[in-house]
């Protein structure tokens, strides 16, 4: 049988990326991007908001943090990814984040750009 690890998210950035560089130069963009889904309740509507911690590589990285600040609408598809890692203190950690494949700025931005979607 087939598997399939896809993932869509439509949502709004919820603080400005934050860029790092690997040791061989390699960008890496870290995205926080808020998703609310809204439910009625009785005679009361909730709002709940789910936060996602994406990730973008390279060239593709460093266009987010050009063109992308808090607020900006998202759509991104990629991938799940589960880390396991343990901090300084000895402590384990885990993580679910999605690595992007494709990030598409649909929202408000830092400035023009030349492309809406970037594919990669």
């Amino acid at each position: 049988m087939a598997s399939l690890n896809r993932v869509i998210i439509v949502g709004n950035l919820g603080s400005d990326p934050e860029i790092r560089q690997t040791k061989k130069g390699t960008s890496i963009a870290t995205l926080s991007v808020a998703t609310t889904e809204h439910r009625q309740v009785g005679d009361k509507r909730e709002s709940i908001t789910q936060w996602h911690k994406i990730i973008v590589w390279g060239k593709h990285a460093e266009n987010c943090e050009k063109y992308l600040s808090k607020g900006s609408g998202v759509v991104i598809e990629g991938r799940l990814n589960v880390r396991n890692w343990e901090d300084k203190t000895g402590q384990k950690h885990r993580t679910v984040e999605v690595v992007a494949d494709i990030v598409q700025f649909t929202g408000p931005k830092k400035q023009s750009q030349p492309s809406d979607l970037i594919d990669f």
